[in-house]
């Protein structure tokens, strides 16, 4: 009874409340909710899960198939295919080393910026490059984009953008025409972030900036007083980076003023800002939401990998927690150059090479509640060479990463075709293999009885004989041999070889039995 009067309870619960308690689970838990009634099947596909699918793969249009669960599990299918083999391809062109990287896993093509000036579009199926090579006034040293913009960074505090081409172009974007001159920093651009309406830049002169995806205007700054290592986007909260510390602030629908003349009084700075203090410098950030709640994934210059609770005051004792000490591997006190993301995946590289691709679960940041950290196994940490490795980045089933002036993509798209086929192929050889042994036991049984055929006709003809010398004696009924030995199975013995002598000896033991048993019968 009970049962039932709970069921009625949750049949009962209105939609926006329910829809907020779905809200909370994890995407895994969310599907296994879909599955429980028609009712939360509806709630569940509805469009919240759809702006949270576009959240987690950072798509406009998330709806590419009927429902988002389909569409969801097609992509948790190509994730885990970078757990899987795969083939490395390397990327010529960049006369100097490349510091930044952006994957565009839609189109099959990866742009990176060197610091010899250049941005670059390859193909990440060929390794080859895509267009000429995009001159800046200085070292490219951030890049992002999305399914609309390609935005870059320069040392000179420019900020580029180039908007979408039409169907056909191989770049994706408009390269042939003049970029769009978004902002000017008065240092040189460290970090860039995309949102759907905004674009975020952050300098080494100690500003971040906020610009409008339409009306292509700076509505909003902030000035954090020193050098901007990284910034990054996570539940509704800007995260920027600067030396050891990481300043949280909430992002507003209308234009604020930060650090500027206008600025809000304490009180408000207190409720919209924290500002969480590091043991060591912080050399790269990265917000992870929805996937791991209010968790962002931070490394510094020590070569540890730490996860801080944006949630949670910046008082709080356990706040950073550390989820790991250093990259099995790397270089001792090695720093954590990069750090990209993809459902569930998460990847850091070091300054000396190494690079670990593990799962935010099991590195014990994973959905909604982080547990106690795992020391992740060797097969996940890989080593690129002794070139420093600047930056690497995640992109459907590609991983690309910088060896110097070479870009290395570790190709998983055909990985899990592949594991198929060698599935299928060891599943083939097994049935092949008992079919021969199949056929090879029946063709054995065969002989054998043959051969005990053969064995019964040559009794049987000497019983007839012995009978008609005696058979009065024996009244004409037969007596059947006390025992019938069968000729061995097989080709026939080689001249003089072992088994030949082993058979002329059996022979001439199974001739004097059948005297011996003629005798006993004639008696």
């Amino acid at each position: 009874m009970v049962l039932v009067e709970g069921a009625c309870a949750v049949r009962h619960i209105p939609s926006d409340t329910l829809l907020h308690i779905l809200e909370l689970l994890s995407s895994r838990e969310a599907c296994t909710a879909a599955l429980v009634c028609r009712r939360w099947h509806r709630v569940v596909s509805s469009l919240s899960w759809a702006s949270r699918y576009a959240e987690l793969w950072h798509t406009r249009d998330p709806r590419v198939s009927p429902t988002w669960q389909l569409a969801f599990s097609a992509r948790m299918a190509q994730a885990r295919s970078l757990d899987l083999r795969c083939t490395r391809t390397s990327m010529h062109g960049h006369s100097k080393d490349i510091k930044c990287v952006a994957v565009l896993a839609s189109s099959q093509l990866v742009y990176t910026g060197s610091y010899d000036g250049t941005l670059i579009c390859w193909d990440l199926v060929t390794g080859t490059r895509v267009g000429p090579p995009l001159r800046h006034g200085g070292t490219v040293r951030a890049v992002s984009l999305d399914e609309g913009w390609l935005v870059s960074g320069c040392s000179d505090g420019c900020v580029s953008a180039w908007t979408q081409a039409g169907a056909g172009c191989a770049t994706h974007y408009n390269l042939e025409q003049p970029p769009l001159a978004l902002a000017r920093h008065g240092g040189p651009v460290s970090s860039l972030q995309l949102s759907l309406d905004f674009v975020y830049s952050g300098s080494w002169d100690g500003s971040v900036l906020e610009v409008n995806r339409t009306s292509q205007t700076v509505c909003r700054s902030f000035y954090l007083g020193d050098w901007i290592v990284g910034i990054a986007l996570m539940s509704g909260r800007l995260l920027v980076a600067a030396g050891n510390r990481v300043v949280s602030a909430r992002l507003h629908a209308e234009p604020v003023l930060h650090g500027g003349p206008a600025r809000e009084s304490e009180e408000a700075s207190e409720r919209e800002e924290e500002e969480y203090a590091m043991t060591s410098t912080v050399t790269a950030i990265l917000g992870c939401s929805p996937s791991t709640g209010s968790w962002a994934i931070i490394g510094d210059e020590s070569g540890r990998l730490l996860a801080l609770n944006v949630a949670a005051p910046p008082a709080a004792g356990s706040n950073p927690r550390v989820l790991v000490q250093a990259l099995p591997g790397a270089a001792r006190d090695a720093p954590i150059t990069s750090l990209s993301w993809q459902f569930p995946w998460l990847l850091a590289t070091s300054r000396c090479g190494a690079f670990l691709l593990e799962t935010c679960e099991a590195l014990g940041a994973g959905e909604r509640s982080p547990h106690a950290p795992t020391p992740p196994t060797a097969a996940s940490v890989r080593t690129l060479t002794s070139q420093p490795c600047r930056c690497a980045a995640l992109g459907g089933a590609w991983v690309v990463a910088a060896d110097g002036a070479r870009g290395a993509v570790w190709d998983h798209a055909t990985a899990a075709a592949a594991a198929a086929a060698r599935s299928r192929s060891r599943a083939l050889k097994r049935s092949l293999r008992d079919a021969r042994r199949e056929r090879a036991a029946g063709a054995r049984g065969e002989r054998l009885a043959a051969a005990r055929r053969a064995a019964a006709e040559d009794g049987t003809g000497g019983e007839a004989g012995g009978e008609e010398a005696g058979g009065e004696e024996a009244g004409g009924v037969r007596r059947p041999h006390a025992f019938r030995l069968a000729p061995p199975c097989g080709p026939p013995p080689r001249p003089g070889s072992c088994r030949a002598q082993a058979a002329a000896r059996t022979g001439a033991t199974r001739r004097a039995l059948l005297q011996v048993a003629a005798l006993h019968r004639d008696d």
